[in-house]
């Protein structure tokens, strides 16, 4: 009987979901002005975006079906189709997969865990020093996924070491959240930055300018202060909700947490190639070679040498294929729009209300950035509210006098921000389910009626002040002098 009902509710929402798709893509096919491309290529759009949100399918076979549909139907051409799969932003992850199967192995996240607990006084020296550490893991773990299940362990070894319910509640919302907010550090940090870099090369940084995407360099130099403050931030946040005065104080230096096993020499050279991939990644306008070729040849040299004698096949069944597929369509989907100038139809609509509105560069950040954020209420893939949040915020403000890529940018790291739910993101998931004393969802909303405003404001002051200092201004540099 349930499984009937369950089917009935099934077919009720499809049926639903598909009327209303049916019925908005009749009206953006006669009422938004554009030639047949730009139609096809917003009406695919939408339909993804249904699909994403209010159909159980899987994210990746909608994010392909609908690139394929651009490409039969005319929108794109199938050699758009053949590059998104072999972008050389996917080849990277691929290899940094890797990589993180051999960091793994020599359990990394352990031992840093362990010189964090013995370098802390207290319970809340360990958060901090907990918060840098899982920061520095967003620079050579690719995926926030990948990372919690990596730091799952620690929590665990943390929580037995420390032996308090308050403290493993703290912790337990403490390194998922830390987690999340730290990808905007990275290049590698999440998915939706590649989505990101992606459609930065289609918009070009300012008209004229020459369509390069952003270096790993220039991500970490624009990212990594905005993931750092709002870690401490947020870090001091939940420690004063979720821990007294007097528990934050507790002494924890006498505790002995278990010990890694001492590192062999081929443990020494894997974390050797990675700090040399690191520093390669990070001085590639420096020496030329592409981050991705770097990548690739550190992959195949820690498989080679990797304490436990993996091989390069067994290596590769760690990475993430459907993550990759599901990025190479979603990225193929906000090129077309781009290509196409779909969202030059859309303006039109929305110029006459916007252009007052746009005239302020603190509450036109404040708006792309809150909608960002508002967005994993909505949509709990990160991948996916990029996909659908950039041409819908970043691409009409940057016809209305705005930057591009610091709009594109501003959105990527905005919908880094999903702590609202359990289900909106796989590492609160993850952590959730890790033992008894563990945070509920009332903790989670608590937590984001404080950090969501706090977030927001960060997100302005960065995209108004910090930003433009460091090359990425949110305006447009004017033609020509007024008159």
């Amino acid at each position: 009987m349930r499984g009937q009902l369950g089917v009935e509710a099934f077919s009720v929402r499809t049926f639903a979901a598909l009327a209303f798709a049916i019925g908005l893509s009749l009206v953006v096919w006669f009422a938004v002005p554009g030639n047949v491309a730009a139609k096809l290529s917003l009406n695919i759009f939408v339909l993804t975006v249904i699909a994403w949100i209010a159909t159980p399918f899987d994210r990746t076979a909608v994010a392909l079906t609908a690139a394929l549909a651009l490409v039969v139907l005319g929108a794109d051409n199938a050699r758009n189709f053949y590059s998104s799969l072999g972008n050389p932003l996917i080849w990277l992850l691929v290899g940094a997969f890797i990589i993180a199967r051999a960091l793994s192995e020599i359990r990394l996240a352990e031992r840093l865990a362990s010189a964090a607990m013995r370098g802390a006084r207290t319970v809340s020296g360990l958060f901090y020093a907990l918060t840098f550490v899982i920061a520095g893991t967003a620079f050579v773990i690719p995926s926030t996924t990948g990372r919690a299940a990596l730091l799952l362990p620690v929590f665990l070894m943390l929580s037995a070491s420390i032996g308090n319910p308050q403290v493993t509640r703290a912790l337990s919302i403490h390194m998922p959240v830390m987690i999340l907010l730290s990808a905007a550090g990275s290049l590698i940090g999440a998915g939706a930055h590649l989505v990101a870099v992606d459609m930065m090369r289609e918009i070009g940084r300012e008209p004229g300018a020459p369509r390069e995407p952003m270096s790993y360099a220039e991500w970490t130099l624009l990212g990594l202060p905005f993931a750092l403050v709002s870690g401490l931030i947020s870090t001091f946040v939940i420690l004063r909700l979720f821990l007294r005065q007097e528990q934050r104080s507790l002494t924890i230096a006498d505790l002995s947490p278990p010990a890694a096993p001492p590192l062999r020499p081929r443990d020494r050279t894997v974390l050797a190639l990675v700090a040399l991939t690191v520093a390669l990644w990070l001085t590639q306008p420096l020496h030329g070679v592409e981050i991705t070729i770097v990548t690739m040849a550190a992959a195949i040299a820690v498989t080679a040498v990797s304490a436990s004698s993996t091989r390069l096949k067994d290596a590769l069944k760690s990475v993430d294929w459907h993550l990759l597929l599901f990025i190479a369509g979603a990225s193929l989907i906000g090129e077309a729009l781009i290509d196409n100038n779909a969202a030059g139809g859309l303006i039109a609509y929305l110029e006459k209300i916007d252009r007052d509105f746009a005239a302020y560069p603190a509450l036109t950040a404040g708006f792309v950035a809150l909608v960002a954020m508002l967005g994993h209420l909505v949509i709990t893939s990160r991948t996916a509210r990029a996909t659908v949040l950039i041409p819908l915020l970043a691409l009409p403000f940057a016809q209305l006098g705005y930057n591009g890529q610091a709009l594109i940018f501003l959105v990527a790291i905005a919908t880094g921000y999903c702590l609202t739910l359990t289900i909106s993101a796989k590492s609160l998931l993850i952590f959730s389910g890790a033992s008894e004393q563990v945070f509920s969802h009332g903790d989670l909303m608590r937590l984001s009626a404080v950090l969501l405003p706090v977030h927001v404001i960060l997100a302005v002051l960065f995209a108004t002040l910090v930003w433009p200092l460091l090359g990425l201004p949110l305006t447009a540099m004017p033609q020509a002098a007024a008159p």
